[in-house]
């Protein structure tokens, strides 16, 4: 007779629904069969917690096409059977196996003999049962869920700089000098610690460095317990309502919880709850302490709490430690006394601002412990966490002969996973392969509910275990080596390299799987050490291990970005022996992790197998690169190494640029009878000069008011536009102002011989008066009192209507009634920054706002006319380029300039100190522009508080850029990835740190909004291989410039979909670049005679040439390199303030040359094109 079965738990066919179930819910098991003989009965078989039940399964004849099941040779004999179960509205565990009678013989089939659940196996005795978790359902915080956690040793974290170690010595204790010495214990002949170090680390310390968690992107510290005790883990508790003063006091520590809230960060304490320390107020065995403890009489207020003999010499410890007695959990007044009385130790610490707790050796606390101090935590805040260490399969964990009810819905929100770090270390270690990692992996998803899976707190390394890196290094075994041997043990250079490169593949694994990761202190900058002490060592400040640190920070900003790896569902996966994976996927996307844990060997896969749907659209997010489709089919993953893959199921927003070529100039840099260029007929002959030259694109810089040192990326609105671009041709033309006049008093102010700066200046003033001149004109014209409160609109006419300046005033309000005041008030106050303004205007008190917009009504009528007047004329210019066929491509500035409209009215939006002056700015770090790198001194965004309105304010900017623009540019792209974020009082950018921008989210709310945009993103300088992530995400074109990617490098890139210019605003020109990178080269030309110049301007055109015969779709140069001057026209010198952004074209310069050189290579290079 053959027989067979087979029945998977992780199969969905044959047991639906997959893992845990909520009480009451229903269950389809199938098991099938395959015998040459007929089955009598198949039953299957379930225990409850006080009951075992028999279920008779029936005949079926559902599909099993789609199941993991691989047929026998006689399967021609094959029978489903099928049972229903309904589990019982109490939470608890079931177990099953099925019982198959065939002809005289008994099967069965249960687990298998690792009892990992999955395919089970047949047995001829009683097997191994399934289990199956029935839970009550709980919702865990989010703020925890979604967290990034990481646990700090305090005493070797961070010294508080300014005391290295308090006015509180300890008896018998040996203080370091020196930071970097190693931990060590000093014992006793019975290995008691008689004498602890200590190195000196604080909360202070902690407390000032939160930068870098933020840094890094921590939103949980997890801290080892602080408080007062005799030793230096603190384990030992001495007085649990008592900050230890080694570490501070109450004021510190609630100093800390406030300032890490401010930064985004919850604080979780480490709660002792099973033993005291022998050394307290409550034992007091060496009567340390003025009060009775249960050591010293069965009198002590405490003694109950204790299990003593008569004598009290003898009591119960903790696995026979006697500096750390055990306490009776149950005892009465010891409950009170930690969660049930007003002054609880709970109390305290929770109406201080503790966000959770994680509970010590949780398996020797006693279930009602548990859940009596769950709810006294979740009463005082119900979105507080609680955490159990937990070694084992917490599910099913036992302890003291008793299955534990960690997640029965009522005790805890997550355990510390260990067994996720034992699984992958041994699969890493090659101590087991990867079928065997998806088993264990499996089981626990199997058997843990949802909430609590992707609860779990995901460790690799704590303060009970060797640091990861000298177990990746095969360092030899702990038992192997004297103390003195481990305390100086460090891995070889090799040993090293190889500990990197696995602890990078399973660091990659723990910031991408279900869960929530913990880092342990010091792990991330390279910190070595076996077991306790050594494992203890301190933060090696200033002696990290920058690329290890690096890869840290990058993939704690992955999983920061993708919503997938928090809320995404899991499907692991593996390929014998060496390779294992898992996908997270959502509605949107999914991410495939691959490991490859082999030494040598680079091993391939065919990843479209794995994918839920065929895709284009593959990223690498460690290397940022796109990969094709014939590579997805024969994916390499090098040895010792991991990959991550991003698959989009829909691309959210694709620009693909046609072949087509334009200019760059700013409208200030247009000839103009009046000085600065404008909004007049030059404009208009520009587009002209454009459709003439079979070039479609017009790239202006930032429209908004200038700042210091005419900056038009440092704006006092970045809604307003520049008045100073106001056409006063337009003025003449609409009766407002005198061509007589106006003409005569230009014309008087050039006679006076001012130097240029000066005139500048002075044209500037004079154009600002015959403004004023023609707002008084256009009042009178209108024949209206102005009024800056209408609330009622009229449908649009021409300029001098009262109707079209009051539609611009009532669709404009949000932000020009709030910028009309603020101009005023500059004016008033003397042009001093708004945050030294009177507090009540500073902080816009309602009543002040109304009583100042009252005394400047008129002031804010000159403003709110130069705003109508500006957006009037644009509309023109752009109307009128559409009719030429130009596209006019905008610039919106990525920060904003602190003295502005937009910080004064929205303070909550940026990060400013109390008084509303940045507290933090923007720069960029050294580089080519700057050997101390770049402080602009912007006021950095409160991303957060944007997220809150999704990005309200932000979209609000976008949608009046795309009704001004054709196309956007969006400066400093790499701030929405990751901004360089320097303390306000730094003097250069060099100190500054990288931080976690909005990244993928901004733009998925932003198209969610306004629907695609014609984005173009500004990605030069040093671009991480995450800000080419996000570009391809979107499909965003973005920017290369001849003088940092030269011709070559363009000719071997497959990318087409993107912009080159020859040079931008911040660029040298092109010819000024040439002269200066070949400066020995013009020397031989000057010696043999060439006109070096001629022969250089030459040049210059013929790179243009090539830049426009390259494959980019779109070629953009600046008017200077079309003309071909040199340095005197460059625009501007970043890092500089003087002299920039005045270069302009010079009145009545000839350009029917230029026109047709221009035109000849826009049809020669197939980049002719008329814009519609």
């Amino acid at each position: 007779m053959l027989f067979e079965a087979y029945h998977n738990s992780h199969d969905l066919f044959y047991r639906e629904p997959f893992g845990a179930v909520t009480c009451g819910q229903q269950i389809i098991l199938r098991l099938t069969t395959f015998s040459t003989v007929p089955i009598e009965t198949c039953v299957l078989r379930l225990w409850e917690k006080d009951r075992d039940i028999s279920i008779s399964m029936h005949l079926t004849t559902a599909n099993s096409q789609n199941s993991t099941l691989t047929l026998p040779e006689f399967c021609d004999t094959e029978k489903l059977f099928e049972g229903n179960y309904a589990v019982p509205h109490d939470p608890g565990l079931i177990w099953y196996y099925f019982i198959i009678r065939v002809g005289a013989q008994t099967y069965y089939y249960g687990n298998n003999s690792k009892k990992l659940g999955g395919q089970g196996q047949l047995w001829e005795q009683e097997p191994p049962s399934y289990q199956i978790t029935v839970y009550n359902p709980v919702t865990i915080p989010e703020w925890y869920k979604r967290g990034m956690m990481y646990q700090v040793f305090v005493d070797r974290f961070c010294h508080d700089h300014e005391n290295k170690f308090t006015s509180y010595p300890r008896k018998n204790a040996l203080l370091h000098a020196n930071w970097s010495d190693l931990p060590i214990y000093i014992k006793d002949e019975q290995g008691r610690v008689t004498d602890w170090d200590f190195f000196g680390g604080t909360l202070q310390g902690v407390l000032e460095k939160l930068p870098y968690f933020k840094e890094l992107g921590i939103s949980i510290l997890y801290l080892n317990p602080i408080f007062d005790a005799p030793s230096n883990h603190k384990y030992d508790t001495a007085d649990y309502h008592r900050i230890d003063p080694m570490y501070g006091d109450d004021v510190v520590f609630k100093r800390l919880i406030d300032t890490a809230r401010e930064n985004g960060i919850s604080i979780i304490l480490d709660g002792v709850f099973s033993h005291t320390g022998s050394d307290s107020i409550y034992f007091n065995k060496n009567g340390n302490y003025p009060g009775l403890g249960a050591y010293q009489s069965s009198d002590s207020p405490y003694s109950t709490w204790y299990s003593c003999e008569s004598n009290a010499q003898e009591y119960q410890c903790w696995w026979g430690v006697d500096s750390l007695p055990e306490v009776n959990e149950l005892d009465p007044s010891y409950r009170q006394f930690i969660y049930d009385a007003k002054e609880s130790v709970i109390n305290k610490w929770m109406n201080m601002g503790v966000a959770g707790w994680r509970l010590d050796v949780a398996d020797e606390l006693p279930d009602e412990f548990i859940q009596e101090l769950r709810q006294a935590i979740k009463s005082i805040y119900p979105e507080a966490v609680l955490i159990g260490e937990v070694w084992e399969d917490a599910s099913n964990k036992i302890s003291y002969g008793k299955i534990r009810d960690y997640f029965s819905g009522n005790e805890l929100d997550a355990t510390m996973n260990y067994p996720f770090r034992v699984s992958f270390l041994r699969f890493i270690l090659g101590q087991s392969d990867s079928g065997s990692i998806h088993q264990e992996i499996m089981s626990l998803y199997e058997n843990y509910p949802r909430e609590n899976f992707y609860a779990a707190m995901n460790l690799i390394g704590s303060h009970d275990t060797a640091r990861i890196l000298t177990l990746f290094g095969d360092a030899p075994p702990e038992q192997s080596l004297s103390k003195t041997e481990q305390r100086f043990f460090r891995l070889p250079p090799i040993a090293r390299q190889l500990a990197v490169q696995r602890l990078r593949m399973l660091s990659l694994v723990q910031m991408t799987f279900p869960g929530v990761p913990c880092i342990y202190y010091g792990d991330e900058a390279g910190v070595e050490g076996y077991a306790d002490p050594y494992n203890r060592g301190t933060y090696p400040w200033g002696k990290e291990d920058r690329e290890l640190m690096d890869w840290y920070r990058r993939i704690l900003r992955l999983r920061a970005e993708y919503e997938v790896l928090k809320t995404g569902d899991f499907r692991p996966f593996y390929f014998e022996p060496d390779i294992y994976g898992f996908i997270r996927s959502g509605d949107k996307e999914e991410i495939t992790i691959l490991l490859n844990r082999h030494h040598e060997e680079t091993k391939t896969l065919n990843l479209n197998t794995m994918l839920s749907q065929p895709s284009a659209s593959v990223i690498d997010l460690i290397d940022g690169k796109k990969l094709d489709p014939e590579t997805l089919s024969c994916l390499p993953i090098n040895a010792l190494s991991a990959r991550a893959l991003l698959h989009q199921k829909k691309v959210p927003n694709h620009l693909h640029l046609q072949r087509s070529c334009g200019v760059l100039l700013h409208i200030s840099s247009l000839s103009s009878s009046w000085g600065p260029g404008d909004l007049g007929k030059e404009a208009y002959e520009f587009v002209d000069f454009l459709a003439d030259s079979g070039h479609s694109l017009w790239q202006v810089l930032p429209l908004n008011p200038a700042g210091v040192g005419d900056c038009p990326y440092q704006n006092d609105s970045v809604f307003a536009g520049n008045p100073e671009f106001i056409s006063l041709d337009h003025m003449i033309s609409e009766g407002l102002l005198s061509l007589e006049e106006t003409r005569a008093k230009y014309e008087h102010l050039r006679s006076l011989g001012l130097r240029p700066g000066f005139l500048y200046q002075a044209l500037k003033e004079l154009k600002h008066n015959l403004l004023q001149e023609a707002y008084q004109q256009f009042i009178k014209k209108l024949k209206i009192k102005f009024d800056p409160f209408v609330s009622s609109a009229s449908p649009k006419s021409t300029y001098l209507s009262q109707e079209s300046f009051l539609h611009f005033q009532v669709e404009n309000k949000l932000w020009l009634e709030d910028y009309s005041l603020f101009r005023a008030l500059k004016i008033h106050f003397g042009d001093v920054p708004w945050y030294d303004w009177e507090p009540t205007l500073a902080s816009r008190e309602t009543k002040k706002l109304a009583e100042y917009a009252m005394l400047f009504r008129d002031e804010m009528g000159f403003v709110q006319f130069l705003q109508y007047t500006f957006f009037f004329e644009w509309d023109k210019l752009k109307t009128y380029s559409k009719e030429k066929g130009v596209a006019l491509i905008g610039d919106i500035p990525h920060f904003v300039a602190p003295d502005s409209c937009d910080v004064w009215v929205n303070r909550s939006l940026f990060v400013l100190d109390e008084h509303g002056k940045p507290a933090k700015t923007a720069g960029v770090p050294p580089d080519y522009f700057s050997k101390t790198g770049q402080s602009w001194g912007n006021p950095i965004y409160n991303w957060d508080a944007l997220a809150i309105t999704q990005y309200d304010w932000w979209k609000k900017r976008l949608k009046l850029g795309l009704e001004l623009f054709d196309y956007i540019r969006l400066d400093h792209f790499r701030g929405f990835e990751a901004y360089w974020e320097i303390d306000a009082g730094e003097e250069t950018a060099e100190k500054g740190r990288w931080i976690k921008g909005p990244g993928k989210r901004f733009f998925e709310s932003v198209f969610e909004t306004l629907g695609k945009c014609p984005f173009i993103v500004e990605d030069l300088g040093v671009i991480t291989p995450e800000v080419n992530v996000l570009k391809q995400i979107f499909e965003f074109p973005g920017m290369k410039v001849l003088q940092f990617t030269p011709l070559q490098e363009i000719s071997i890139n497959s990318d087409r979909n993107f912009v080159y210019y020859s040079g931008t605003h911040d660029n040298n020109t092109l010819l000024g670049w040439y002269e200066k990178t070949n400066s020995a080269k013009e020397k031989n030309l000057s010696r043999s005679g060439v006109d070096q110049k001629v022969q250089n301007k030459q040049i210059c055109r013929e790179l243009i040439e090539e830049v426009y015969r390259s494959r980019a779709e779109w070629v953009i140069l600046p008017m200077q390199d079309i003309l071909g001057f040199g340095e005197e026209a460059r625009m501007n010198v970043p890092g500089t303030i003087h002299g920039n952004w005045q270069w302009q074209l010079a009145r009545n310069l000839d350009l029917d040359e230029i026109k047709i050189w221009l035109r000849s290579l826009a049809e020669n290079t197939k980049r002719f094109r008329i814009f519609s």
